[in-house]
């Protein structure tokens, strides 16, 4: 459980597109209503040496601008 957001997690095996290592892998995204702020921490580990980069692509409207809606599909955020 994670206050104020969400964490997602996985394992990679070893082997997993060719890298070595298993590797674990979490990510968490925070909300502050005091600053309104999102924070998105990463965390990885390996058991053996291997090229780790965690990143994101996130793409936010801060405008509130709606350019495009996608009727009959429903969107949930929890």
């Amino acid at each position: 459980m994670v206050e104020n957001g969400v964490k997602f997690d996985c394992v990679s095996p070893s082997g997993e597109g060719g890298f070595p290592g298993e590797v674990w892998a979490e990510v968490v995204y925070r909300l502050s209503s005091e600053q309104n702020e999102i924070s998105i921490e990463y965390k990885a580990i390996t058991d053996k040496a291997t090229p780790i980069s965690l990143t994101n692509h996130v793409y936010l409207n801060l405008a509130g601008i709606v350019l495009f809606v996608q009727k009959d599909e429903p969107c949930f955020i929890f």
